[in-house]
């Protein structure tokens, strides 16, 4: 229920304010983004229009045209000198049908290093639909040398995302297994102890 508000809020905010930075495949997409900005442009005379029908205001229709008339072609203008001035990898992101999963699975597939290509495991597993057999693979060939050199990024918290079915030796599992076994006890235990740890307000 919360991504799915989420998701409308953003569609929404996006609509009426066309922000750049939500045209990102983690939120609205280059295409769902670009077809907003467009369909705003042409929905404005023709609300104006329909209004015009409805109501006698005369003076604020007209009003209201000559202001729309200016704004869209200020805004295509605008437009045109922004997509020539930018970078021109990043044009294609304003209509890339690319999808969060895809940009992930993607950074995955042509990571230059272990830390960029690791970020996939802290995303919802729905995302590795399609690359858990490259993700396993990768796991069995770099574990050892992840235990030995300990990078940065491999984490407790990185390491508990990674399947222990993936861990290439049964030695490496179990210990892994313990480890995380290790990591939940603690809080099983302060569960249980109950009110023993609860804050008491001073009367």
């Amino acid at each position: 229920v919360t991504t799915t508000l989420t998701r409308i809020i953003v569609k929404i905010v996006t609509d009426f304010t066309c922000l750049v930075q939500l045209r990102h495949p983690q939120e609205v997409g280059g295409v769902s983004w670009l077809s907003g900005l467009f369909f705003a442009m042409v929905s404005l005379p023709v609300a104006i229009m329909i209004n015009e029908r409805m109501e006698n205001n005369k003076v604020a229709i007209s009003l209201a045209l000559k202001v729309v008339w200016i704004l869209i072609p200020t805004l295509l203008l605008s437009l045109v000198v922004f997509f020539i001035t930018i970078e021109k990898n990043y044009r294609v992101t304003f209509y890339s049908r690319q999808t969060g999963k895809g940009m992930k699975q993607e950074l995955f597939k042509n990571g230059k290093d272990d830390a960029t290509r690791a970020v996939i495991f802290n995303v919802t597993r729905h995302y590795w639909v399609g690359i858990e057999n490259d993700m396993k693979r990768w796991v069995q060939q770099n574990w050892k040398k992840w235990e030995k050199k300990k990078p940065e990024w491999f984490t407790d918290n990185l390491k508990a995302r990674i399947p222990v079915e993936w861990i290439p030796t049964a030695e490496s599992r179990k210990r892994e297994s313990e480890r995380r076994l290790n990591i939940r006890r603690p809080s099983l235990l302060d569960s249980l102890s109950g009110d023993r740890n609860r804050v008491v307000p001073i009367p």
